[in-house]
């Protein structure tokens, strides 16, 4: 299903143990999407995991980002893994980024994940925190 961002910030709003996801690409940063929910979780007083995977532990909202076109598959498989993870089975899954916002349709009928189109002027006043 295709969010808003009222509905991407009902969901960070809420949940203050939240994971989030960079696929395994070949990066040695944090993308800086995530560093700013990081940043915007943490100021509410939540805690945030970053992972390359699924990670065990209880959390109540999983984020994660995608990259290019290209590396679908990545994304796709990281959804689909979290979705039937026991550690993270029936938490709401949020996928966002270049891929999602390019092609929203195809990764919800893929994975019915939360997808969230574009970008945020909330998220793109907040600092990124790595």
């Amino acid at each position: 299903m295709i969010i808003t961002e009222k509905k991407l910030f009902d969901f960070l709003d809420n949940e203050k143990n939240v994971l989030l996801i960079e696929p395994p690409y070949k990066r040695k940063y944090i993308l800086i999407g995530l560093g700013k929910i990081a940043s915007y979780v943490k100021l509410r007083g939540g805690d945030v995991k970053v992972s390359k995977k699924p990670y065990p532990g209880k959390f109540f909202l999983i984020y994660i980002t995608s990259l290019f076109t290209n590396e679908s598959e990545i994304v796709l498989k990281t959804i689909n893994k979290c979705k039937n993870s026991l550690f993270s089975k029936n938490i709401p899954i949020i996928v966002g980024g270049i891929f999602a916002s390019l092609m929203p349709k195809y990764i919800d009928k893929k994975t019915n994940a939360n997808i969230f189109v574009g970008y945020s002027k909330e998220l793109d006043r907040t600092p990124p925190d790595y």
